[in-house]
């Protein structure tokens, strides 16, 4: 069972693991939830760049769009594309 509690903006987290041989513990822990002594928290960890240029590009990418890339072929289409003279 994982609990956390928050304090002072720092979020402490408690693991205890679960055993099946003491079941008065086990019928406390359940006791104490539905009183809603404890609060359950799924913490998953975030996902990150890897270096400030992947955030750099992103950022860029972002900015430019996707309507940009589409237009990109019609303009090169409708100046001559790559023709050579």
């Amino acid at each position: 069972m994982t609990t956390a509690h928050l304090k002072d903006g720092v979020v402490n987290l408690t693991i205890t693991p679960a055993k099946e041989e003491n079941s008065n513990a086990a019928a406390e822990q359940k006791a104490a939830e539905a009183r809603g002594a404890t609060a359950e928290v799924a913490v998953e960890d975030r996902g990150g760049w890897g270096n400030k240029i992947e955030f750099i590009l992103a950022t860029v990418g972002f900015a430019v769009g996707l309507g940009n890339v589409w237009r990109f072929p019609y303009l090169c289409q409708k100046s001559g594309g790559g023709i050579c003279i």
